[in-house]
C-alpha cells in the first residue's frame, strides 16, 4: 500500500509541476541542423558526411528529401517515427575547385526544413610513400593507398650494399666500412652511414702503462707518447702520490699544501697539512637564480629550452594560463596571457619548433606563440576543425593528448568525448609557422603517448573505443600520415626513439623498420610516469626489475624502484641496475643525459613515506659507463637547500634548471662548464631541449 502511494504521489508530482509546452505533440514535427560543413575535400574525391534529422512529435513522418547540385542525399524518402532521430547521409564530388554550396530540404508534408550544404574544394594533396620498397597513390574516395614496391626495386639504406626491395623491406649485403686506417674504429651508423672514429687504442691495443698515452699514425701506425709530468698514476694521499714522471709511474712524497680529494660541484678538492688530506665538508648547492608563479597560481614546467639557454614555462589559475620566459641566471621573465576564461588541459604541454612555441594548455586547443617576443601567431579549435558528423559535434570535452614535432610540421594526439565514452580520435599535422592543417587521420580510438624518429616518422599507442574490439597496438605513421606498421601490445606505449631503435612501454626494444621486437628488458616501467634516455650506445630507463619467482622459475617483480642499464643495439637484455629512491616523476625530476656519458636528476635523498615537501632533495649523478673497479652508477650527491623537486629539469650552461612543486618556483644551481648535455639522442624528457618528442 506504502509503494503505490508513493507511486500516485511520483506521478502527481510530475504532472503537476510540467508544463503545457513539456508535452509532445501529437503530430509529427521534423527538424535538423542549419548547416553541413564538409570542411576540404580534394577535387575528384567523393566527400560523405552525415546529418541527424529528428522528429519530436509522437506521429511518424515520411519526409521527402532532395539536394541541390553538386550534392546528392543518401535516400530520397526517409521514415522517421515519432520521438525518434534517424541519420542521413548526404555526398559530394567536387569537379571544380573552389567553395561549393546548396541547400537539403526536408519536406514532410506539414513543413519544410532546409539545411545549407557547405565545401571548399582543394587540389588533391601530393602523396609521400614512407620509404623506397613502398609505392602510394592518390585513390578518390580512399585517399592515399600504399603498396608494396616490386621485388628487386633498388632502395639505398646507409649500411647496406646492393640493397634491393623484398616483400616491402629494404635488404642487402652489410656494408663494409673499414677505410684501411689502423688509427680508426670502424662501424655503420643506419642514419649516418659509415662511422670511422679516430682511436688509437683500436691499433696499439691495451696498455697498462698509465703514465704513456698512445697516438696513432695512418701510415707508421701505433706509438706511445709520455703524459704530462705530475700525473696521478696510481694511488695518491698526504704521505705519498704514485706520479707519473718522464713516461714511468713513480713514487713521490706529497708536498705540504698539496692537492687532494675529489672535486664536485658541492665539495672543492683539499689540501694536504702536515700528511692530512683537509678537505671542506659538502655544502648544499647555492640557488643562483629563481623565478616564482603568481600567488595561487600554479607552474606547469615542460623544460622547454631554446639554443641559447632562454627556458620557457606556463602559468596557470582559475581558467587562464600565461606564458613566460626567462635567460637564467640572470634577465627578468618575459610575460605574455595565454589565454583566459577557458579551461586549463589537465594534460596540456608545450613544446620547440622553428622558433615557434607550440602549446595545448588551452582544453581542445592549439595556441602557437612566436619563442622570440611570445606574440601570438595562431589558434587551432580542434572543435570546430575536425567534426565530420553530429556526434562529434555534440561532444561535450575535447583533449589534445600528447605533442610532437619534426621541423615545420606539428603532429597532435586528439580525442572527443561526450561524458565518460570517447567519441573519436584523430591524429593530426599542422605546420608551426601559420596553424595550417596538413592532413588529418580518424582512428576511432584513444591514445598513450607520441614520440617522432628522426626522420619525421609518428609512433604512438592506440587502442579502439570499442573495449570489445581487441587489444591495444603500436602504431607508426610516414611523416605524410601514411600508416606504416601496427604491432599488438599490451601496454606498449612509446617512451624514447633514437638511433633505429624504440623503447615501449613493455620494456621492448623494436626496430624502426617494421616494429619487431629485437631485445625485452626483464623490468615493468610505471605507466604513470615512464622516463629514459637513450643514444645509439647506451639506455637507461626507470623501473621494477623481473626477478626469478621464489618457488618457480617464472619471473616476480622485485617492487623496489632500481634505474636500468640497457645497450639498444645489443641483444642482452639489462646491463646493470642500481636502485633509486622513486621510479615516479612526481617524486623525482625527469633524468637529463650529459655528453660524458652520466645521468643527471634530483631525488629524495633516501625513500621514505613522508611528504614531498618535507623531505630533502639532492642531485645526483649516475655514470653509465664505468671503468674496471668502479662502483656502478658512482657519482657525486649534492644536497638542495629547497624541498620538493619534480618533472623535466633542463642542463644549459654548466646550470642545472629544476621545478620546485613546493614553491611554484624554477631554481638554477650552478655544476660548473664542464656539465653539458649529450650532443645526440633522447637526451632528456620528451627527446631534446625543445622537448619536441624526437631525439636530439
Amino acid at each position: 500500500m506504502r509503494r503505490l502511494v508513493l507511486h500516485l504521489l511520483v506521478l502527481a508530482g510530475f504532472f503537476g509541476c510540467s508544463s503545457p509546452d513539456e508535452f509532445v505533440s501529437a503530430e509529427a514535427r521534423i527538424t535538423g541542423p542549419d548547416r553541413l560543413d564538409f570542411g576540404e575535400i580534394p577535387l575528384s574525391v567523393r566527400s560523405t558526411r552525415s546529418l541527424v534529422v529528428r522528429n519530436e512529435g509522437a506521429a511518424s513522418a515520411s519526409v521527402r528529401v532532395t539536394a541541390s547540385n553538386p550534392f546528392v542525399a543518401e535516400v530520397e524518402e526517409l521514415s522517421v517515427p515519432g520521438r525518434s532521430s534517424v541519420e542521413l547521409a548526404v555526398s559530394v564530388t567536387p569537379e571544380l575547385l573552389g567553395p561549393l554550396e546548396g541547400v537539403l530540404h526536408l519536406d514532410w508534408g506539414k513543413g519544410l526544413v532546409e539545411v545549407r550544404l557547405v565545401a571548399e574544394a582543394v587540389e588533391p594533396r601530393q602523396c609521400e610513400p614512407s620509404d623506397e620498397c613502398k609505392t602510394v597513390e592518390f585513390v578518390p574516395g580512399q585517399g592515399c593507398v600504399e603498396t608494396y614496391a616490386p621485388d628487386g626495386t633498388p632502395c639505398e639504406r646507409p649500411c647496406l650494399e646492393e640493397a634491393k626491395c623484398l616483400e616491402g623491406r629494404c635488404v642487402g649485403r652489410e656494408r663494409n666500412c673499414d677505410d684501411d686506417n689502423p688509427c680508426t674504429r670502424d662501424g655503420c651508423d643506419p642514419q649516418a652511414g659509415c662511422v670511422n672514429v679516430p682511436d688509437p687504442e683500436a691499433a696499439c691495443g691495451e696498455q697498462d702503462n698509465p703514465c704513456v698515452v698512445a697516438t696513432c699514425d695512418p701510415v707508421d701506425g701505433c706509438r706511445y707518447e709520455p703524459v704530462v709530468d705530475g700525473t696521478l698514476c696510481g694511488e695518491a694521499n698526504c704521505d705519498i702520490s704514485w706520479v707519473c714522471i718522464g713516461g714511468e709511474c713513480q713514487m713521490r712524497k706529497t708536498p705540504e699544501l698539496g692537492e687532494c680529494g675529489t672535486e664536485t660541484p658541492c665539495q672543492p678538492k683539499g689540501t694536504c697539512v702536515n700528511g692530512e688530506c683537509i678537505q671542506p665538508s659538502p655544502h648544499p648547492l647555492t640557488l643562483r637564480w629563481s623565478a616564482q608563479a603568481h600567488p595561487g597560481w600554479e607552474l606547469r614546467f615542460d623544460g622547454v629550452t631554446g639554443a641559447d639557454g632562454r627556458v620557457y614555462w606556463v602559468e596557470c589559475g582559475f581558467r587562464a594560463c600565461e606564458l613566460v620566459s626567462a635567460l637564467p641566471p640572470s634577465g627578468g621573465a618575459l610575460r605574455a596571457s595565454l589565454f583566459s576564461g577557458a579551461d586549463v588541459a589537465p594534460r596540456g604541454r608545450m613544446l620547440l619548433a622553428e622558433r615557434r612555441l607550440v602549446s595545448t594548455y588551452r582544453r581542445g586547443f592549439v595556441q602557437i606563440r612566436d619563442a622570440f617576443d611570445l606574440s601570438d601567431v595562431v589558434s587551432l579549435d580542434f572543435s570546430t576543425a575536425l567534426p565530420e558528423t553530429e556526434e562529434e559535434r555534440t561532444a561535450d570535452a575535447w583533449e589534445v593528448v600528447d605533442l610532437a614535432a619534426h621541423k615545420d610540421l606539428a603532429f597532435a594526439l586528439v580525442e572527443a568525448w561526450k561524458g565518460n565514452e570517447p567519441i573519436q580520435g584523430w591524429v593530426v599535422a599542422f605546420r608551426v609557422a601559420d596553424g595550417t592543417i596538413e592532413w588529418s587521420r580518424r582512428t576511432d580510438g584513444t591514445f598513450d603517448g607520441l614520440v617522432v624518429d628522426e626522420l619525421g616518422r609518428l609512433y604512438y599507442s592506440w587502442l579502439h573505443r570499442d573495449p570489445n574490439f581487441g587489444p591495444p597496438a603500436l602504431v607508426s605513421l610516414s611523416r605524410s600520415g601514411t600508416e606504416r606498421w601496427r604491432m599488438a601490445v599490451d601496454h606498449g606505449a612509446p617512451v624514447a626513439v633514437a638511433s633505429g631503435r624504440l623503447l615501449d612501454g613493455g620494456a621492448n626494444v623494436r626496430r624502426l623498420e617494421d616494429g619487431a621486437v629485437e631485445d625485452s628488458l626483464d623490468a615493468i616501467l610505471p605507466f604513470s610516469s615512464r622516463s629514459a634516455v637513450m643514444d645509439v650506445e647506451r639506455g637507461a630507463v626507470f623501473g621494477y626489475p623481473l626477478v626469478p619467482c621464489p618457488r618457480s622459475n617464472e619471473l616476480c617483480p622485485l617492487w623496489v624502484p632500481h634505474l636500468i642499464s640497457f645497450e639498444p643495439w645489443v641483444r642482452e637484455g639489462i646491463g646493470w641496475k642500481i636502485p633509486v629512491a622513486s621510479a615516479e616523476s612526481w617524486e623525482r625530476s625527469e633524468p637529463v643525459l650529459t655528453d660524458q656519458a652520466a645521468l643527471l636528476l634530483v631525488e629524495p635523498a633516501s625513500a621514505g613515506l613522508a611528504s614531498a615537501c618535507k623531505r630533502t632533495y639532492v642531485v645526483r649523478e649516475v655514470r653509465l659507463v664505468v671503468g674496471e673497479g668502479e662502483v656502478k652508477g658512482q657519482g657525486f650527491s649534492c644536497e638542495l637547500p629547497g624541498k620538493g623537486y619534480g618533472g623535466p629539469a633542463v642542463l644549459h650552461g654548466g646550470y642545472l634548471i629544476v621545478h620546485n612543486t613546493c614553491d611554484q618556483q624554477l631554481e638554477a644551481y650552478l655544476l660548473g662548464e664542464a656539465y653539458q648535455l649529450a650532443p645526440r639522442g633522447w637526451v632528456t624528457a620528451s627527446g631534446g631541449p625543445s622537448r619536441s618528442g624526437r631525439p636530439r
